[in-house]
């Protein structure tokens, strides 16, 4: 069995451990003609685009239906195709910016990871599963600053700066408060 391979991307002979398998594995033809390296630069390339990186949100988001220690079940109810028309429809209303922060969001990785400003879904109520009513979508930093934060924790704080800053029910400030009467 030959031990090296010419990798067709970059051209460089290379030990054929650098090369991932085919699924299909048939004999002679069980080697992929790019190297890995090579391969992971493809694949840096197309995750980001817009496509590449939609495809692998959903992908990832679909994933956490999967029970593991660090997430809770949570199912999806929605195809690949209709999480694409959401996506449409939010940029379209929203444009390519986090519906939390304003802040412009992209598509390129970034070396902060979950504190960047790409793309990510976030479920409103964290209680509740994946479904088009449930997810919003925003940058992963806010995703991330906003946690495990419950609609009840939201009620409390508007309720307490409402409290703290004067404003009555109906949205105006009550001038009043906080000087002598």
């Amino acid at each position: 069995m030959k031990k090296n391979k010419k990798c067709s991307k970059c051209k460089i002979t290379k030990n054929i451990i650098k090369f991932y398998l085919r699924p299909e594995r048939r004999k002679g033809k069980g080697i992929r003609s790019i190297c890995k390296s090579c391969d992971a630069t493809r694949k840096s390339k197309y995750y980001s685009t817009e496509d590449g990186f939609m495809k692998k949100l959903f992908s990832s988001t679909k994933d956490r239906k999967v029970f593991s220690k660090r997430h809770i079940s949570h199912s999806i109810d929605f195809t690949r195709e209709e999480f694409f028309e959401m996506w449409k429809e939010y940029k379209k209303k929203y444009g390519m910016f986090c519906f939390y922060t304003g802040i412009p969001i992209n598509f390129i990785k970034s070396s902060e990871h979950i504190r960047g400003n790409q793309v990510s879904v976030d479920r409103i109520d964290n209680d509740l599963d994946y479904t088009k009513n449930n997810i919003i979508f925003c940058s992963s930093k806010a995703n991330f600053m906003k946690g495990s934060v419950t609609i009840d924790m939201c009620r409390k704080i508007l309720a307490l700066y409402e409290e703290r800053q004067g404003i009555d029910k109906n949205n105006k400030i009550d001038t009043m408060k906080g000087h002598n009467q």
